[in-house]
């Protein structure tokens, strides 16, 4: 507010009002949401269905963990350069770009509104883009990835763009003036950004940046990126997974948390394995000791992936042609039929193969889950493809 992000605060609608010259505004809450140690302020725009006036017709191609291997893999395509890394952060970078004042703005669609610790009433009229407005992501998404354009073609500054996080790349020789170089960039722009502290740190060999640790040194010495787990990462996952496994009784509100937990690392240090653990948490939601043991064995199928996620080393030379297999199955008549197809884009090999489960593990899948086996029949085939294959 001392920023001048929110004008305010007004004590009553009529203020809002006066101040707005009209009073067909919109209003909305504004709530607090715990992220660590770290308090962030949401504004409930999906109950003041701002949302739903807005659509976009096209989405967003955020520059994830792949983008960033893919950069690294070319970086050590360069020879015998030392590469060194790190994530440059924009600061409150929502709040750095304002909403269209005047009659023609849309500072009257988003009035925050909260009680005070005295139950008094505040209103609030937003200044910069709101946190929790979709058309606000888009609109931030669009400079965002502008100012990443800008680095890349005028800077020559090897760079990926994540939201606000932008993962910097340069060689050890020339990363001091690198940093100056994209600091004093954004400064002439007037972009305000991390220059110490936790989110302003300098070139290092390894960096950290959307959960994981980059190390680029093996690109020199092994001729291979190497991506680990963020320190702490796991362990955090897992001390609330043991949490509830202890209790024995998951909360909604767990599940939602450890769910966003595992949903981010699915999608970057941990692969796929904890896919299903995301797809099965809800069902355990307040079961309590009637549903003790499904809990215990998700918890324990959970922490035990998490024990065995491991660090990724991946060669520079390695071939980026597509392997394509596509499998069934069949169940009709009580014949169990299995079919798949390969085709190997870098030998142009191409193999079809069929066959029949056989009775004895018809039988056994019926005494497990009854006449209706296509789900099993088709698993089966996966999984004969990934052993011979």
């Amino acid at each position: 507010m001392k920023l001048q992000f929110l004008e305010g605060p007004f004590s009553s609608s009529a203020e809002v009002s006066e101040a707005l010259g009209h009073h067909q505004w919109r209003i909305m809450r504004r709530f607090v949401i715990e992220q660590g140690s770290k308090l962030r302020p949401i504004h409930d725009v999906l109950e003041a269905q701002l949302n739903a006036a807005y659509t976009s017709t096209i989405g967003l191609d955020l520059q994830d963990a792949d983008y960033l291997v893919a950069l690294m893999l070319e970086l050590g395509k360069t020879g015998d350069l030392c590469w060194v890394g790190k994530t440059l952060d924009l600061s409150k970078a929502y709040k750095q770009l304002p909403i269209l004042p005047g009659h023609s703005g849309h500072r009257d669609l988003a009035v925050t509104f909260f009680r005070d610790r005295h139950g008094r009433s505040r209103y609030y009229i937003p200044n910069a883009l709101m946190f929790g407005s979709t058309a606000a992501v888009y609109a931030f998404n669009r400079v965002s990835r502008s100012l990443w354009f800008l680095l890349n073609v005028y800077l020559k500054v090897p760079a990926a763009v994540y939201v606000d996080d932008y993962p910097l790349f340069s060689p050890v020789s020339s990363a001091h003036e690198t940093d100056m170089l994209v600091s004093d960039f954004l400064d002439l722009l007037g972009w305000r950004h991390d220059r110490t502290g936790p989110k302003g740190k300098p070139f290092a060999p390894a960096f950290d940046v959307l959960g994981l640790t980059l190390d680029l040194a093996g690109l020199r010495n092994d001729r291979s990126a190497i991506l680990r787990n963020k320190e702490g990462g796991v362990e955090k996952i897992a001390s609330k997974i043991v949490k509830v496994k202890d209790s024995g009784v998951m909360s909604l509100s767990d599940a939602q948390e450890i769910h966003g937990l595992l949903n981010f690392a699915t999608g970057y240090f941990a692969g796929r394995s904890l896919k299903y653990a995301c797809f099965r948490i809800f069902s355990l939601v307040d079961k309590g000791d009637r549903h003790l043991p499904q809990l215990q064995s998700w918890c324990d199928e959970a922490l035990l992936l998490l024990d065995s996620v491991q660090l990724r080393t991946i060669p520079v030379s390695i071939s980026t042609s597509t392997v394509l297999v596509f499998t069934d199955g069949s169940w009709e008549s009580n014949v169990a039929g299995l079919g798949a197809v390969l085709l190997n884009e870098s030998t142009g090999n191409r193999l079809v193969v069929q066959d029949r489960v056989q009775d004895g593990l018809l039988d056994l899948w019926r005494d497990l889950v009854g006449d209706q086996l296509i789900c099993q029949i088709e698993l089966f085939a996966m999984d004969l493809v990934r052993w011979e294959w």
